[in-house]
């Protein structure tokens, strides 16, 4: 019963999680080819927003029952290979958030707040968004292959 519990907490965790990274990157890219000031400013705030909101919660959910789950099935988190690689890739995965996107979203907000209808997107705003874009993909690579390894276990 505690350990169905944990799993459910812990689908809520990968459906907040998932969910957020994967649409607000697929949103960005439709907000960005329409050049719209306006659209472009909306969009970057509501990436901020849903980051903190979904993303962080997602992340919590995840990071608190995967925890408590392997305790409670018996893994061994340095033995079990694929939940030791799957700590380390999540951990990475957060450390581009935190110490990467974080930044560059703040500052593409920055900028974004300047914007209206008429407005020339800046070079460094597509500087930044370039980036974003980038290490977002990166950062969403590593806990898709987590995603496998949780599931396949396959060493």
């Amino acid at each position: 019963m505690y350990y169905s519990f944990l799993k459910g907490i812990h689908l809520l965790g990968i459906t907040l999680f998932f969910g957020n990274v994967i649409v607000t990157g697929v949103w960005k890219i439709f907000a960005n080819r329409t050049r719209s000031g306006n659209i472009l400013s909306f969009a970057q705030k509501m990436v901020n927003k849903t980051d903190w909101l979904f993303t962080l919660t997602g992340g919590s959910l995840l990071t608190a029952s995967g925890i408590l789950m392997a305790i409670e099935a018996g893994y061994h988190f340095i033995n079990d290979r694929w939940l030791f690689i799957g700590i380390i890739l999540f951990g990475l995965s957060t450390v581009f958030w935190l110490v990467e996107l974080i930044p560059l979203q703040i500052k593409l907000t920055k900028i974004s707040k300047e914007f209206n209808h008429n407005s020339k997107i800046t070079d460094e705003y597509w500087a930044l968004e370039r980036r974003w874009f980038l290490i977002g993909w990166a950062g969403t690579i590593l806990p898709l292959i987590n995603f496998y390894l949780m599931i396949f276990k396959p060493f």
